[in-house]
């Protein structure tokens, strides 16, 4: 049967292999994993007694509802809050105000979300602090340019020596 093969197929990628990733590769909540291992034996179970192609269809239905449920753990939008904490404390001033407010904005609504317990605010807090992370990396064209002058210097070296002794 070609729908038991994609529980399969399902039940190795979602399940066990993404346990196997490198840990930059974010982990699912458990209830939202849970979620996909019961919908997996449930179909496993019931599969062979349909009699219907509706039946099996509506199999392939609750995969793809509980894939597309899986939500990033919360362990993971932790991470990524104390990650950025230096960027929303701002203590160089280093954004503009602009996409400083929009970081502080994006911060201030993960720390909610997590606090909340909801897998899916926080999936969503960490998707949105992720993206935030990206434009974060792009914001300055030069780079290795830390004090935002336009040039890299000495004096930018320094910084980033001051930041990895914890100075900064």
């Amino acid at each position: 049967w070609a729908m038991e093969e994609i529980v399969k197929n399902v039940e190795e990628y979602y399940v066990y292999n993404m346990h196997l990733v490198h840990p930059s590769v974010p982990g699912w909540s458990e209830a939202s994993r849970q979620n996909l291992i019961d919908v997996i034996a449930k179909a496993r179970a019931e599969i062979p007694y349909c009699e219907t192609l509706e039946e099996i269809n509506s199999y392939q239905g609750l995969l793809d509802e509980a894939v597309a449920g899986l939500c990033v753990s919360a362990r993971e939008l932790q991470w990524m809050i104390d990650y950025m904490r230096k960027d929303y404390n701002n203590s160089t001033n280093y954004y503009d105000e602009e996409t400083y407010a929009e970081l502080k904005t994006i911060y201030e609504n993960a720390q909610k979300a997590l606090e909340s317990g909801v897998d899916v605010d926080i999936h969503n807090a960490y998707v949105d602090m992720r993206n935030e992370l990206n434009k974060l990396c792009a914001y300055n064209e030069r780079t290795l340019d830390v004090d935002n002058d336009g040039i890299f210097s000495i004096k930018d070296c320094t910084l980033m020596q001051e930041q990895i002794a914890g100075f900064v």
